[in-house]
This record gives C-alpha cells, structure tokens and sequence, in this order.
C-alpha cells in the first residue's frame, strides 16, 4: 500500500494526524469543523491499485450531503486527494 505523507501542500489550517495504522489511515482537521479520513488499504475503494480513498468527517461521522460529495470519494490519486482536501477546507464552518 502507498504511504500516505504530506507536507506543505495541506490548506493553511490543516492538520494531519496519524490514523489507523493497520488501514494506513491519515486523519487530517480542518479549522472549519470538518475532518478528512483518508484510506489505502485492500479493502478501501482503489487501495488494491495502490490509490486513495477519502470520507468526509464532522463529528466522527461521514458526512454525505457536502458539495464535495455525497458518498465516499476512491479510487484517488495523490493529486485527486490534495484537490478534495482543498474543496473541504472551503467548505463553510459546521
């Protein structure tokens, strides 16, 4: 499975704390309310492949009715998952 690793490319704010570790899991808050769980594991929506798969959090609960997404997003790249983090840090405060 990737390893999932981010640096400066996190919107102004955000804060990546280590998940899971057993589903490679990275939990990144949002000065909005919202949190991001991103997945890489086999059983995750592209994990198999090596990509991503990212849920919309509020509350440690998915959230499924944002402009981002109704449902989870997979099967994610690194570019994909850094673009839908950005949509979710501008997302407004829950």
């Amino acid at each position: 499975m990737p390893q999932i690793i981010f640096d400066e490319t996190l919107p102004e704010g955000a804060v990546a704390l280590e998940g899971h570790p057993q589903l490679n899991q990275v939990m990144v808050n949002f000065t909005n309310g919202y949190k991001a769980s991103i997945v890489s594991h086999e059983f995750s929506y592209g994990g198999d492949i090596g990509l991503f798969e990212i849920a919309v959090m509020h509350n440690s609960q998915i959230v499924y009715n944002t402009p981002v997404t109704n449902d989870v997003l997979g099967h994610l790249n690194e570019e994909d998952v850094l673009r839908h983090l950005n949509e979710i840090h501008a997302l407004p405060a829950r």
